[in-house]
């Protein structure tokens, strides 16, 4: 399993998933096997929503949006956004 960075970039977690899509599309053995440890079902060519499942749970995460909810809170987002409302 990954370790997320102390501050990591969504924009790079967003990247990461269109490169696994993009490999696994070209045929690239590497990418096609990481999506089948945690989707052995997923058609290919692999959707966005499905190459960004791939990468949080690579991370330890059962899905996108508790990735991109830890990314928050470790980048401060979450408390600000909480003392505004």
């Amino acid at each position: 399993m990954k370790s997320l960075p102390a501050r990591p970039s969504l924009e790079s977690l967003r990247k990461q998933a269109k490169k696994l899509a993009r490999d696994a599309a070209a045929g690239d053995a590497g990418a096609i096997a990481r999506v089948r440890v945690y989707l052995p079902r997923a058609d290919l060519p692999l959707t966005q929503r499905n190459a960004q499942l791939v990468i949080a749970r690579e991370y330890g995460y059962a899905g996108w949006q508790d990735l991109t909810a830890e990314v928050s809170k470790r980048l401060g987002d979450g408390l600000e956004w909480a003392a505004r409302q």
